[in-house]
């Protein structure tokens, strides 16, 4: 490997390790464990990294699991789909998001999911607004 080839080889993985430590700090914020920098997570940080986009363009973040807290001024959501145990099953998705006029506080118990004491809430169907109007 010539030297210019090594020097942008150890570039890149300084770029890596920066983002997966911005990465750990995220997911430290929203009470998950950090990832490790082994293979079979880089593809998991991947994912993940795409999650903080999406949050970014739209304000929402998809979870996979229960998240222990939640960033402040957030919220848990879910979808109109009845609760399915794991998340993502039958097309049930969950997300954290800044609470929204679109929104209203859930009772369900998500399928038997830990909740760690958050209160959550659903996307207002469309038939109940206009039952309301």
């Amino acid at each position: 490997m010539t030297t210019t080839k090594m020097k942008t080889t150890i570039e890149n993985l300084r770029q890596v390790f920066s983002a997966l430590d911005a990465l750990n700090a995220q997911r430290v914020a929203r009470g998950m464990p950090c990832l490790e920098m082994q293979p079979e997570f880089i593809f998991e940080a991947i994912e993940e990294a795409k999650c903080i986009e999406s949050y970014e363009q739209d304000g929402r973040y998809p979870v996979n699991t229960i998240p222990k807290k939640l960033p402040a001024g957030e919220v848990l959501v879910h979808n109109h789909i009845r609760p399915a145990r794991p998340l993502s099953r039958n097309g049930f998705r969950a997300w954290t998001a800044k609470p929204t006029d679109g929104l209203e506080l859930c009772t369900c118990k998500m399928a038997g999911m830990a909740l760690h004491g958050l209160k959550h809430y659903r996307v207002k169907s469309a038939f109940a607004a206009k039952k309301s109007a």
